[in-house]
């Protein structure tokens, strides 16, 4: 392996760790200069993984080439190009996957070569691999992004500072959304794919975001991956998820360390998760203005009579109509079939026993 890959790995790991802050009340603020010194550190070492791409690059790749305003590079072993920079005069702009014959793996921006100001909306063509800082950092036209499911990691800060976009796709697929990648952004929700790792500070300071859904087969969510976000109003986190973050920071509320601020909690926060999920402990645990609820995939079952409540009551229109006295509702049948088995009868009424008894919960 060459020295500057090397170097550039190991400086993108350090970084990609974070940098961990000591634990503070409640009301304590931070000296704004040791924050900033934080900041300057990791831009410092973000600068100088992106130089020693810069020189790896060098070595491998021809000269930056250009078409349709797009500036590019091919590896001299001709195996894939590498896009550098868009200075065309669209404001709507597909990202190709091939150039020259070549596949289009890494989209990585120059700073000496940039990104046109004109660019609103930018779609990302399936087969693209990597999308890498300082791709559209500060770019303060884009309104819209696509990523393809091909796309393996958005690296740390690419989107960050982006203040007016508001709008993300990702796609199934999508490997890794590492620090700070979409930080400082304008949307108001976002829908991550399962399988997605979520980094530390991912959607930090997204001062817009009220809704944030996480799917089946996500397994963790980074360290303040949507901390300073007030207007964090619903979260939904898939039965998936074992592990979330219980420092001072907090995966879901203000970050007390942030620019010298004082912490402060979104109001009525609302949690949707499963019975005896992490995203329950996290809920009744952190003990702020935070109320769980079952996820919509959990609502109605056993709610034989949609009162809200799961209770006897349910268990005894269920044997009625089991016995025939009363037929229930077309949505009390979906309801009442808890086991999922398209038949209701008396294994659907001992679980919803089990579940008012407390010994199991529905899920």
């Amino acid at each position: 392996m060459k020295k500057t890959t090397a170097l550039t790995f190991a400086l993108v790991m350090a970084l990609s760790m974070g940098s961990t802050l000591p634990a503070a009340a409640d009301t304590d603020i931070i000296d704004p200069a040791e924050t900033d010194q934080v900041v300057t550190d990791e831009m410092d070492i973000i600068e100088a993984a992106a130089n020693a791409d810069k020189k790896s690059d060098a070595a491998d790749y021809s000269a930056v080439k250009d078409w349709n305003g797009f500036k590019y590079k091919v590896r001299k072993d001709g195996v894939s190009a590498m896009i550098v920079g868009y200075q065309g005069k669209e404001s709507s702009v597909t990202f190709p996957s091939k150039l020259e014959g070549k596949p289009v793996t890494i989209v990585q921006g120059d700073i000496q070569i940039g990104f046109s100001s004109t660019l609103k909306e930018v779609t990302f063509q399936n087969g693209i691999k990597k999308i890498n800082w300082p791709l559209f950092n500060n770019t303060q036209n884009l309104e819209k992004v696509y990523i393809p499911g091909s796309v393996e990691l958005i690296a740390s800060n690419t989107f960050s500072n982006c203040t007016n976009l508001k709008e993300i796709t990702i796609e199934q697929g999508v490997g890794r959304i590492d620090t700070a990648a979409f930080q400082n952004t304008a949307i108001k929700e976002i829908s991550i794919p399962g399988g997605t790792s979520i980094a530390s500070n991912a959607f930090k300071e997204c001062k817009n975001l009220e809704k944030v859904v996480l799917h089946e087969g996500t397994t963790s969510i980074g360290e303040s991956a949507f901390s300073y976000c007030p207007k964090l109003k619903e979260v939904y986190i898939p039965n998936s998820v074992k592990t979330i973050p219980k420092n001072i920071s907090g995966v879901l509320m203000y970050d007390p360390f942030w620019m010298g601020k004082t912490q402060k909690y979104p109001e009525n926060l609302v949690i949707y998760g499963y019975p005896g999920s992490a995203a329950e402990k996290y809920a009744k645990d952190t003990k702020r203005n935070i109320t769980f609820k079952l996820h919509p995939d959990l609502a109605g079952k056993g709610d034989v009579n949609e009162d809200g409540n799961v209770d006897v009551t349910d268990i005894a229109m269920i044997a009625s109509h089991i016995k025939g006295i009363k037929a229930l509702s077309e949505q009390g049948k979906k309801n009442a079939d808890v086991n999922n088995s398209d038949t209701i009868d008396v294994s659907d009424i001992a679980l919803i026993a089990s579940h008012i008894k407390g010994i199991k919960a529905l899920v």
